[in-house]
């Protein structure tokens, strides 16, 4: 039988699955049958349940999934109802005995060094949600899991900060995944096309995929004061100004890029570079 509860163990039976890096974790409650966990464990499945993590704690959790992963890219699929009712109320099927909402989120802190390629927060019915509870542990869950997926991106925006670069155009296609899950800050170009400076500045093209242009920006007269460069939907206020920029505006970039990565659409999305500009300078995100 296929059903919403079986789709590793059939992935298994029809050898489409391979269980040598994949664990359960906060299993407890009552079972269907009594060879349920007897067969989890000859598939093959690490089984953690949610005593071993009261008894053990997340951190000796953490450490054994790390081991059992190793180097692989990894998937995590968050069922909330792995926590405590307590801490879950808001889900279809919930049961007694689960995880606190901080052993889960330090569990997820602790595989941070993993290569997280995605994941998923399923099974929160906001209908039996009182108070949001349920809400508020899994967009936590949520946010730990989008801070995993995107550290690298920091990470290198903060490299180049140290040694005074502002990269001045971050948006989706400047970032790459190589086939070992690193990620690759891509084109530089403008920051050194700026030679440093800071009296010149992006603004763009609406598509993030078409190349940069540049164009200049007229003061009072029609002097022109500034250049703005870059991509229109993913530029600080400051830049589409045509005023100077610093590490902030990447900062404001990478937020405008974990935006998107996160919902699936563009924060700032006008019909045309000008409403798109518009849109920067006048509406809060």
């Amino acid at each position: 039988e296929y059903t919403h509860g079986t789709p590793f163990r059939r992935a298994v039976e029809e050898g489409v699955l391979d269980t040598e890096a994949l664990s359960h974790v906060g299993t407890r409650g009552p079972l269907y049958g009594k060879q349920d966990l007897t067969d989890d464990e000859k598939m093959g499945f690490g089984i953690v349940t949610s005593a071993d993590v009261y008894r053990r704690g997340a951190d000796e959790i953490a450490d054994q999934l790390r081991q059992r992963i190793g180097d692989r890219p990894l998937y995590i699929s968050i069922d909330i109802d792995c926590l405590d009712p307590a801490h879950a109320p808001g889900t279809g099927t919930p049961e007694a005995g689960g995880m606190t909402s901080r052993e889960l989120l330090e569990i997820l802190r602790g595989l941070a060094s993993c290569n997280l390629v995605s994941a998923d927060v399923v099974e929160v019915a906001p209908a039996y949600d009182h108070a949001e509870i349920t809400s508020v542990a899994a967009s936590h869950t949520a946010y730990e899991l989008t801070t995993i997926m995107t550290r690298q991106i920091a990470e290198a925006l903060d490299a180049a900060h140290e040694h005074g670069v502002v990269h001045r155009d971050l948006k989706p296609a400047n970032i790459k995944i190589t086939p070992d899950g690193t990620v690759k800050v891509l084109d530089f170009g403008l920051a050194k096309a700026l030679g440093g400076t800071t009296g010149a500045t992006p603004a763009a093209m609406l598509d993030d995929n078409a190349p940069t242009v540049l164009s200049p920006t007229a003061g009072p007269g029609a002097t022109h004061i500034g250049t703005m460069i870059g991509t229109a939907a993913y530029m600080a206020p400051e830049q589409a100004k045509g005023k100077p920029a610093d590490t902030r505006a990447d900062i404001w970039a990478f937020g405008v890029v974990l935006w998107e990565m996160v919902t699936g659409r563009r924060l700032f999305a006008g019909a045309s570079i000008s409403e798109t500009l518009a849109d920067v300078l006048k509406h809060e995100p």
